[in-house]
């Protein structure tokens, strides 16, 4: 069986609204997708990103090298100027 859905436009990604399927078809109430777009809780992207990090990290720690005085400098030149607001971070999360 075959159906169509728009394909609408997300910030500059395309996505696909799920709504419209699942309304039309009451049979799909048990499918579970993730969803992807602002708006919708956390960024499920960046959370799937740190979470391959840190199973990774976890799972290769030899892997860990310390970054060199060159990528610091890069980095403090990079995110000169950008303020971070630490209220708006959990207490066990360090900055």
């Amino acid at each position: 069986m075959r159906y169509n859905v728009a394909i609408t436009e997300t910030g500059k990604s395309e996505a696909i609204p799920l709504d419209q399927l699942f309304r039309k078809n009451p049979e799909f109430q048990q499918v579970k997708a993730p969803v992807v777009a602002p708006g919708y809780g956390d960024d499920t992207i960046v959370v799937k990103f740190l979470d391959f990090l840190e199973n990774d990290l976890k799972s290769h720690p030899e892997q860990i090298k310390p970054l060199s005085e060159t990528r610091i400098a890069q980095a403090s030149k990079l995110t000169e100027g950008v303020w971070i607001d630490e209220d708006e971070f959990p207490d066990d999360m360090g900055l």
